[in-house]
């Protein structure tokens, strides 16, 4: 009988003369890993030989893929130090406005014509490209296949839902078995014809996010069989030894307590964890593998496991080699991962998904743009900054921004978004979500501002007065299926996210809330109209980008207006690429000519052939890997690789400007309120406290008057914009207002005839143009019964003095008043979510709270009527007196 001993030394023998064999006696272990997991016919001895003949070959694979890399982040280096030069080189510019608009964009226009990149061409903006290609391309997928079948009818609003998130995701698992070759694979297993084809859908989308990281460094040669990556949620696994009690210990006996609590922890996570893995495919043996589970216990805690760490003998993290790692957990089955992930996990398979998607879309912008060891390239350009400002006052300056720059690597590369091991970090994303929907009920009246931060993005790319506002309100709908409109938003991958995620990150970039609260804010972000209204004018207005842009096809790049010009530029499509993209067959909707990302991907093979033949390449990057004999499936050949990253641009261009017309925080914005904080550690929990509701603000003095200020414009064009900002702005703001009183039962026109320059005032701040500072420099800040403090310290922080001065009342009987009682029933009322929307407020305040307010202090609601008539002007349509009589 042979034995394990004489296979592995026939092995050892038959490759006694190779210089591998070290390799092999080195790595025993993995060689019966992939022993005992071939499901194939044969033999032992047949078996091991196999597993030795893969593991070789892999690591020839992996020498010639490091190879590759090294030239690629050679060539990479070399551009980011041409971009650097041009960045100095600019009007104004700087060595560290390089590495800012490398990171997160910059609105100071230039373009560096060697490494064929401009000032928005971020790692920000290229992560925010490929999310918008493979999620949205997936989404317009699920669309297609829905119109196709009638079979299939409500995909879409099924994978939005979750209804039938459990069997899309076990599909999804059998597939990605079938594709690994294993025996046990059972498409269709579930039955349910919805759930396989959104299933085949999302396998599709992982194969391209694969072609496209390996293009980049990764090394991905197959998908291991799970739907989604789970995401271990370190609260929740300290849970499964108790409560939250426990994990708030008083100080003196914290240190004790919570090194019993990791104990206890760690075995129950164990127990429930242990039955639903298949330790043999996770380990190679089931021989202690409650110890091994244990050992990963404190990593998955502290988050270790995700932390960028050197490698052994390098100084810093591959991250190709990061993204190309097998997963750590191997689950019995898709229903086991599943009850994993509920009990354990951060997200739903879903959720789980998407942010696996994003994860691969930062890291492959990161890649991108610094190279298969980023933080290495990172290093590495910074130091070429500093010498070479050497011994002058710009090195002063750029020490300076060292700072500030490496926050925003921290973002941009996800080091800040590692969670950390606090039990507050669940409850403030619980409070920042109850504060969200008790206090932006009326928000979609706020909203009518979008249109003038849309015009003036639009206005700076070009577009003409008539074709800005051709859309003022029609652009809300997002048009019926069958129409132009429709089919431009499936072009564009537009109208997505907001569904998606809601419309949270307009006004916060705090993470998710958990459970139930998750679910509760996608329900009202939708009722509020917020979510639609949002991307719905997003939609609209990148549609406008992609006609207008249309219009120009057939013009000499040096033709264009100057505008036109500078925003292509900036998402680096110059001359050369405006050309190539010319020589390909345009979509042509309704009868006008569209933009759009899908157009470079159908750009003649002659035509990329002499452009890559010639001196001024769009990718010498991409001839570099096309070198390089080994396939990893990586992406194609030359020519397609070409075409994608021109197509790459574009969808930069959309998703990032998009983001300019519409407002939402993005990288740069979140770098700068949060200042690279590790997520969950205290201060960034007091930050996102603090800033909640500031983020937008931020947002607009970034884009809205850094754009204007700083995007190129001088003179009186400069002028003109912030004029044109200012007036729409607060026109629209004093629309907003007059409306937001007839929610809220005032009568529109009292203000007007009582207050008329307040009315201006506030509409100047309803508008958004004096942004987070606005209150201040009109000293309008306590027209809500606020300090200065309170207003500044935000909607968490700023009701201290309302707590304090009820815990006295309450703590102190004889100097209880009636008025106390009435605080709190207001700050109860302003705490309580959907109690401020449109559809509520009046309803709610008639029936229920003028009434209270009246029993709890009599005379209560004639004096605050005439209060607000002296200090605000504001007049009832129904005065709440009357009805609590």
């Amino acid at each position: 009988m042979t034995t394990r001993k004489d296979c592995i030394d026939e092995i050892l023998e038959a490759i006694r003369d190779r210089k591998d064999r070290r390799y092999v006696e080195d790595h025993l272990e993995e060689l019966d890993r992939r022993f005992d997991n071939d499901d194939g016919p044969g033999t032992a001895r047949e078996k091991y030989f196999r597993a030795a003949k893969e593991m070789l070959e892999e690591q020839a694979e992996r020498a010639a893929i490091l190879k590759r890399n090294m030239r690629m982040d050679a060539v990479k280096l070399r551009d980011l130090r041409t971009f650097l030069e041009a960045a100095k080189a600019a009007k104004g510019g700087s060595y560290q406005l390089g590495l800012e608009a490398r990171l997160v964009g910059v609105n100071r226009p230039f373009f560096d014509e060697k490494s064929r990149a401009g000032n928005q061409a971020s790692v920000g903006a290229l992560s925010l490209g490929a999310q918008r290609d493979w999620i949205g391309g997936t989404i317009t997928a699920i669309r297609k296949a829905e119109r196709d079948d009638p079979k299939l009818a409500g995909l879409e609003q099924l994978f939005y839902s979750k209804t039938i998130e459990d069997e899309i995701f076990t599909e999804k698992i059998e597939l990605e078995k079938k594709a690994k070759g294993r025996r046990d694979a059972n498409p269709g297993v579930t039955k349910n014809a919805h759930a396989k084809a959104i299933a085949e859908i999302l396998h599709e989308t992982d194969k391209r996010k694969v072609a496209v990281l390996n293009s980049e460094g990764a090394w991905i040669t197959e998908h291991s069989a799970f739907g989604a990556s789970v995401m271990h949620d370190p609260d929740r696994m300290l849970a499964a030894a108790g409560g939250l009690r426990r994990k708030l210990t008083p100080e003196k006996m914290r240190k004790a307590a919570f090194r019993e609590l990791w104990e206890d922890a760690r075995r129950a996570w164990v127990a429930a964890t242990l039955p639903r893995i298949d330790a043999k495919r996770m380990f190679g043996t089931e021989k202690d593998a409650d110890k091994k589970l244990a050992e990963m216990f404190g990593g998955l805690v502290t988050g270790d496991h995700m932390k960028v760490q050197a490698l052994p003998d390098e100084g810093y993290f591959n991250v190709a080699a990061k993204v190309s790692a097998s997963r750590e957990f191997v689950f019995k089955s898709a229903r086991d991962q599943l009850a994993y992930m509920r009990q354990f996990g951060r997200f739903g398979a879903t959720d789980a998904w998407l942010y696996g998607m994003r994860y691969a879309a930062d890291k492959y912008a990161i890649m991108k743009v610094f190279g298969s060891e980023p933080k290495k390239g990172f290093d590495e350009i910074l130091e070429y900054a500093k010498g070479r400002t050497k011994g002058t006052p710009e090195r002063r300056a750029l020490d300076k921004a060292e700072r500030w720059l490496r926050t925003r690597y921290a973002v941009v590369s996800g080091e800040a978004d590692i969670p950390l091991q606090n039990a507050w970090s669940g409850l403030a994303a619980g409070w920042m979500a109850v504060v969200r929907m008790a206090k932006l009920g009326l928000t979609p009246l706020s909203m009518l501002a979008d249109n003038a931060t849309m015009s003036r993005e639009l206005a700076y790319q070009g577009l003409g007065v008539f074709e800005r506002y051709s859309s003022l309100f029609s652009g809300y709908l997002r048009g019926a299926d069958g129409s132009a409109k429709r089919e431009v938003a499936d072009l564009l991958h537009t109208g997505i996210f907001g569904r998606l995620r809601g419309a949270t990150a307009r006004f916060d970039i705090a993470d998710g809330a958990p459970g139930i609260l998750a679910k509760l804010e996608n329900i009202f972000f939708r009722f509020t109209l917020i979510s639609p209204l949002s991307e719905n004018k997003r939609a609209d207005a990148e549609r406008l980008m992609a006609r207008h842009f249309g219009k120009l096809r057939g013009k000499a790049f040096g033709e264009l207006e100057a505008g036109e010009r500078r925003i292509m530029q900036a998402f680096g499509i110059g001359e050369k690429e405006w050309e190539l993209l010319g020589k390909a067959e345009w979509n042509e909707v309704g009868g006008d000519v569209y933009l759009t990302p899908d157009v470079a991907l159908r750009i003649p093979d002659e035509a990329m052939n002499a452009h890559l033949g010639g001196t001024g390449s769009i990718s010498e990057r991409a001839a570099a890997a096309a070198a390089n004999p080994v396939d990893v499936g990586a992406a194609g050949n030359a020519l397609d690789r070409a075409r994608k990253e021109l197509a790459l641009k574009l969808w930069a261009y959309y998703g990032e400007r998009g983001q300019f017309a519409v407002i939402e925080v993005g990288a740069r914005e979140k770098a700068i309120l949060y200042q690279g904080t590790q997520s969950g550690s205290p201060l960034n929990l007091a930050l996102r406290l603090l800033l909640q509701f500031k983020q937008f603000p931020t947002a607009l003095l970034t884009k809205v008057y850094g754009r204007e200020l700083f995007g190129g414009k001088t003179g009186l064009d400069r002028v003109a914009g912030v004029t044109e900002f200012v007036v729409v702005s607060t026109l629209l703001g004093m629309l907003a207002n007059y409306l937001n009183d007839i929610a809220k039962g005032q009568d529109p026109n009292a203000r007007w005839r009582n207050a008329p320059l307040s009315s201006v005032v506030q509409g100047f701040l309803r508008g958004g143009a004096g942004t987070i500072y606005g209150d201040f420099l009109i000293g309008e800040f306590s027209r809500h019964g606020l300090s200065a403090l309170a207003s500044l310290a935000g909607p968490t922080f700023g009701q201290i003095d309302k707590v304090a001065e009820l815990w006295s009342s309450l703590t102190h009987p004889e100097k209880w008043k009636a008025s106390a009682a009435a605080l709190g029933v207001r700050t109860v009322r302003e705490n309580t979510p959907f109690l401020n929307m449109i559809y509520t407020r009046a309803a709610f305040d008639y029936l229920i709270y003028w009434r209270l307010l009246e029993a709890l202090n009599p005379g209560y609601l004639s004096r605050m009527e005439q209060t607000m008539k002296r200090n605000q002007g504001t007049e009832f349509l129904l005065r709440p007196s009357q009805v609590a009589r």
